[in-house]
């Protein structure tokens, strides 16, 4: 700024002018002072709003600093200090809300799995062995089955007529007396051609539900002492 009498330059801080002397107009230097407080303010509590929506946490100093500016303005409400105390609640309520859902998602991946005992583990696999016959309508086909044996092999005599043997991979889940197995069969025809099968198989009470993911064909089976031919 300038001296209104001579013209010289003085600093915002001088009360009079250092070459005439002239008594300088301290309120309007402290008004001056003031209001670039306040533009300060509300450009960080703009930087801040914008800030909180993309770095939450990390844009809370900057709120803080825009608030401590804005009140030390002469208008102590004003927009730069309200977007900057919104800036500093959202923020806060962004990274308590982020820290909760972490520890709960936390919690959740280190729960611990029910374990399986190993007799347990014995009679789920002894479950699914054995011969299933195609059950259609509570009628039984002693020429359309699937086998499976203890040593992960398996015959499968489709109602297409195709015949499968070859070898299957099992894992499984229950659910009260449900037992769930998801299997993958590795087929050799008898042409030897190789095709593989994923299925979800539900057992229950000698039924089973068994789920072909490749042909998304479903079919019922049944255990029984039958003649396989």
């Amino acid at each position: 700024m300038y001296c209104t009498k001579c013209g010289n330059k003085v600093s915002n801080t001088q009360s009079y002018c250092t070459n005439c002397g002239n008594k300088l107009n301290c309120d309007k230097i402290k008004q001056n002072k003031q209001d670039d407080l306040m533009i300060s303010s509300l450009i960080i509590g703009i930087l801040s709003i914008i800030g909180t929506i993309t770095c939450s946490i990390f844009i809370l100093p900057l709120a803080i600093f825009g608030l401590v500016l804005g009140l030390k303005s002469a208008k102590k409400l004003n927009m730069g200090v309200i977007l900057n105390l919104i800036a500093i609640i959202v923020s806060i309520a962004l990274f308590l809300g982020t820290f909760i859902y972490g520890v709960a998602m936390y919690k959740e991946s280190t729960k611990e799995t029910p374990s399986i005992s190993s007799s347990k583990k014995d009679s789920l696999i002894e479950a699914i062995e054995g011969t299933w016959y195609l059950n259609k309508d509570d009628n039984l086909s002693g020429d359309y089955y699937i086998s499976f044996n203890q040593n992960n092999t398996f015959v499968w005599n489709q109602e297409s007529g195709k015949k499968y043997k070859g070898t299957y991979k099992e894992e499984y889940k229950t659910e009260g007396t449900t037992i769930y197995y998801y299997i993958s069969l590795t087929c050799i025809d008898e042409e030897n051609q190789t095709e593989n099968f994923e299925l979800i198989i539900e057992l229950n009470n000698q039924k089973m539900t068994l789920n072909n993911l490749v042909t998304n064909e479903v079919q019922n089976y049944k255990k029984e002492n039958m003649e396989v031919y």
